[in-house]
């Protein structure tokens, strides 16, 4: 399957996810209030990195390494979950550790529960990449969509009956649960009751620095949070997080749509970087035309995109959002970066890469929360580290990966980069009052829509988004 065909089919899932998600979290968010999200929000940062370490990188290194047999992956998987056990145990202990440093014995129970999450997360690793290594991504698709329509019932449940933040809990170890039975039945892997350690140590060399480049990119993700949620206290952490939150939308969804596929894809080239490039380079600049619009429309339209999905109660987040907002861009071009790095095999070069972007990330949460001292001024902190990231990133990808030309590469992606400052100038300048909320929202996307479509005229934009979709000559995505 090649990666066209591949990103229709992500794309087709992503769209259900995204009605899913915004109606589920649109009907939560009027049911619980803003201390429920934040009491969630400060173990979801603990259940979330156990998730990223219960795989210790299996998933990327069996994509990439192509001559591991059936009874090798069922051994690597009977290892991940005696794995999974281990970490069950450890992040429920972890769990008491929260009840006294935030005070609340409610995390306990809640440790309880999340640890089921825990076990099958890392239960997961192989029969997910294996389905990835496969290219069954129709199979995967279903799967998302199935998990996270019924995950989301079961909230919305739970939260009318009055179950506060365990409905956002049991959400989590509903989907989690749900997509490991999955994965299990449709790839018939099989369990060993004493596994032998050699095709695991066979994998090591790429998984360990995946494991670690995870480990530093999760924790500059989610140190805000941990920090936010002690100085400010769970409510202003709850509307920090939603803002947050709400920008993961276009970048999970929109550019969510190509990066799970990537490496699978471009794993096949490995042994030629001249072609992986060229394979690369298109996706990225895609990503730069989507984003060039997304991040100035979510400034623009920051006010009403909150009040309407959310409701009066998260008018607070509307400036953080706005501030995170500037950086969409970066993020979304970001999402290309690990794929670049694994299809390559430098996993080490990407495990660096991943400790400067995190010096830097946590520099500017400290200078946000100690500095600015409110949500506001941390949101912009944040926003100014993943721009700097952004620049660092590629030039490590580009010079010391492809060992190819930063600056010819910043000449390519310099037309979206252009079109961004434009838009986000006119986003900045434009001062529009419309009493009604919805009415203001079409006014405001109609204004943004139409100087998006005179900018892709102007700089000839239009004619890359026809090549990816129709495969000519310039569009090497197929």
């Amino acid at each position: 399957m090649d990666l066209k065909k591949a990103a229709m089919i992500n794309a087709c899932s992503k769209g259900f996810i995204i009605v899913i998600q915004l109606i589920s979290a649109g009907i939560l968010a009027r049911l619980l209030s803003p201390t429920d999200y934040g009491t969630f929000a400060v173990i979801v940062v603990f259940v979330n990195f156990f998730m990223v370490i219960s795989d210790i990188g299996f998933i990327s290194a069996v994509i990439q390494k192509k001559n591991l047999s059936e009874d090798d992956l069922s051994h690597i998987f009977s290892v991940t979950v005696y794995l999974g056990l281990i970490l069950a145990v450890v992040f429920i202990g972890v769990s008491r550790i929260l009840v006294i440093v935030y005070d609340s014995p409610v995390y306990f129970h809640m440790g309880l529960q999340l640890g089921i999450s825990v076990l099958f997360s890392s239960m997961n690793a192989v029969p997910e990449a294996i389905l990835m290594r496969q290219k069954r991504f129709l199979m995967s698709a279903l799967r998302n969509i199935s998990t996270r329509l019924m995950a989301g019932i079961l909230a919305i449940i739970l939260a009318i009956g009055g179950f506060h933040v365990y409905a956002l809990i049991w959400q989590t170890v509903f989907a989690t649960v749900l997509t490991f039975v999955i994965n299990a039945y449709v790839t018939k892997v099989h369990f060993k009751l004493i596994p032998n350690f050699n095709p695991v140590r066979s994998l090591l060399r790429f998984s360990i620095f995946q494991t670690l480049f995870d480990v530093v990119n999760f924790f500059s993700r989610n140190v805000d949070n941990l920090i936010a949620g002690k100085v400010f206290g769970k409510e202003k952490l709850g509307l920090y997080n939603k803002a947050y939150t709400l920008t993961l939308y276009p970048i999970n969804n929109l550019a969510g749509v190509v990066s799970p596929v990537l490496h699978p894809i471009l794993s096949d080239y490995q042994s030629d970087t001249e072609t992986l490039y060229r394979k690369l380079m298109p996706v990225i600049r895609l990503f730069g035309v989507v984003a060039a619009f997304i991040a100035p429309f979510c400034f623009f339209e920051g006010r009403e995109l909150i009040l309407i999905l959310f409701g009066n109660q998260w008018l607070e987040s509307v400036r953080c959002f706005q501030f995170l907002a500037f950086s969409l861009y970066a993020q979304m071009l970001n999402q290309c970066i690990s794929a670049g790095f694994q299809s390559l095999g430098k996993t080490k070069l990407m495990f660096i890469n991943g400790l400067i972007n995190t010096s830097i990330t946590i520099v500017a949460i400290l200078i946000g929360i100690f500095h600015c001292g409110d949500i506001y001024g941390l949101a912009l902190c944040v926003s100014v580290a993943y721009i700097l990231r952004f620049f660092i990133a590629y030039f490590i990808l580009l010079r010391y990966g492809f060992e190819k030309s930063y600056f010819s590469f910043i000449r390519e992606v310099f037309p979206e980069i252009g079109m961004l400052l434009v838009m986000f100038g006119a986003s900045v300048f434009i001062h529009l009052s419309i009493e009604n909320i919805y009415l203001s929202f079409v006014v405001k996307g109609g204004i943004m829509t139409g100087l998006y479509a005179l900018l892709l005229f102007v700089s000839g934009d239009w004619k890359l988004i026809r090549d990816v979709l129709f495969s000519s000559k310039r569009g090497e995505t197929a």
